[in-house]
């Protein structure tokens, strides 16, 4: 397709224009406000800016091009979902519009009651009252925005909705300059826009949550990782990611430290002969001063009681929304810690079977507007299918990879491996990109009769397993739709 050929690049940046002017009419008409226009020029301004600027590569247009093109696609996605399937009114959400989760809604409600405060006001609350306690600097970053909006008119959900379609549109960006570091620029390019399309990206690029935010910071570590020139500047960086990402979400901040052991390890080798050694010593030294100097010293204590409080929640929240005869809630009665594995495996799958979100039966949900969640299932089938025909049938293939990348990669196992508790791909597909990128080097590794003959035998698998799994629902005496 002509999409993923860089040599229609131009043409489809100019296209991307044509469609962020349509969207831009699209929400003035729909709403007869003038922010979220306003935030389409804005955003549109500050990612040229950023890409410009941060990576300081006079030769490279591709990049601001690509973010054009995804960028409008991603808008016109949101709108799509804004228009088609979520209800007018934001506030009879709650427990009565399937798909729409209570963070969604919670986001919302804040950005309109901390819009309203004075701004150091509204600061001191995010980070003082328990009910902010988890994601603080969400909060004002939502205040921020909503501010922002009611300047202009109104605080509006569409406004506030496309600064994360924004930070989502930057990630195949950051994976692209990653693509660069290992391929040339035809094959980055087309490896990027099938992320950009067919991962789980694009579906929660127009949801007002926070896991847009972590993805894009997990996505500019890996980059800061990959890349093979390190320095201070870039340490500090990854220092500040890391706070950041603490006080979105105080699970994966503490996994941003992972993060930093792997660019100081990959740092130091260049120093030292054992650079491990002083990566562990480093980090002994660092348990240390956090053990001695109390967490309420830090001021963070109030935020590690809620966010364990959160995770706990949503672990019991995981089984509550598990139907009875839920495959998936019977194999974490298996014993441990077997479980765990196999349900990490089975969550890789998910959504499974494919039309599971899209509501067949309930026809007045829209549910159509789901499909990208379908697709990005069955893209990542495939992705673990020739990930493991690379690992078993070529034993050198993690030989030949980058450090980083093996690095990158065995994170991300042991993020999946820590999460399987819950079965939400919002918690984990944060940290996809390595394996996706492993898959890639795996695929281009075979031989053009090897990738058809093992898509031959993958399509068989998923084929099987759906009509297996809608044999089993009518033996049941239900209906696998």
């Amino acid at each position: 397709m002509k999409l993923f050929d860089v040599k229609y690049l131009d043409s489809f940046s100019a296209h991307a224009r044509i469609l962020l002017l349509f969207c831009a009419i699209w929400c003035y008409c729909s709403e007869a406000l003038i922010s979220p226009v306003f935030a389409i020029l804005v955003y549109i301004f500050f990612g040229m800016a950023f890409i410009k600027f941060y990576y300081r590569d006079k030769n490279d247009h591709d990049s601001e091009k690509l973010f054009l093109v995804v960028f409008s696609l991603y808008i016109f996605y949101a709108l799509c979902f804004r228009y088609f399937y979520q209800a007018s009114n934001l506030h009879q959400m709650l427990g009565s519009s399937y798909g729409v989760w209570d963070d969604q809604v919670k986001s919302y409600l804040n950005a309109r009651y901390l819009s309203q405060l004075p701004f150091f006001k509204m600061v001191k609350q995010c980070f003082s009252l328990s009910l902010f306690g988890e994601y603080p600097l969400y909060c004002v970053l939502l205040g921020c925005l909503g501010k922002i909006a009611s300047g202009i008119d109104s605080c509006n959900y569409t406004f506030l909705l496309f600064h994360v379609t924004f930070l989502s549109s930057l990630i195949p960006v950051f994976l692209y300059k990653i693509c660069l570091f290992y391929f040339k620029r035809e094959t980055a390019y087309k490896v990027t826009m099938f992320y950009a399309i067919f991962s789980f990206t694009l579906f929660f690029s127009a949801r007002l949550l926070r896991d847009e935010h972590i993805a894009f910071i997990y996505i500019w570590a890996m980059y800061l990782i990959c890349n093979s020139k390190k320095d201070v500047l870039k340490l500090v960086q990854l220092g500040g990611l890391a706070v950041i990402c603490y006080y979105f979400r105080v699970e994966h901040g503490y996994f941003m430290l992972v993060f930093i052991g792997i660019f100081l390890q990959l740092w130091l080798r260049q120093f030292f002969r054992n650079s491990r050694v002083v990566v562990i010593v480093l980090s002994i030294v660092t348990c240390l001063l956090f053990t001695f100097y109390q967490p309420r010293q830090l001021g963070v204590d109030r935020v590690i009681n809620t966010g364990v409080k959160s995770y706990t929640n949503y672990e019991s929240k995981s089984l509550d929304y598990a139907s009875v005869d839920s495959f998936g809630k019977e194999l974490m009665r298996l014993p441990k810690p077997l479980n765990y594995f196999v349900t990490g495996a089975w969550g890789q799958i998910q959504p499974f079977p494919f039309w599971v979100h899209l509501g067949v039966k309930d026809k007045a949900r829209n549910n159509w507007i789901w499909f990208p969640k379908a697709i990005a299932g069955i893209f990542w089938f495939f992705a673990w299918g020739y990930i493991l025909k690379g690992v078993v049938k070529k034993p050198f293939l993690i030989k030949s990879m980058p450090p980083s990348l093996i690095y990158l990669c065995m994170t991300t196992l042991l993020l999946i491996l820590l999460t399987t508790a819950e079965f939400s791909t919002r918690r984990i597909y944060c940290a996809y990109p390595p394996l996706y990128l492993l898959a890639v080097f795996s695929y281009l590794r075979m031989s053009a009769t090897e990738r058809r003959s093992w898509l031959f035998l993958l399509i068989v698998l998923l084929v099987s397993l759906h009509v297996l799994y809608s044999f089993m629902k009518i033996m049941q005496g239900n209906s696998p739709i």
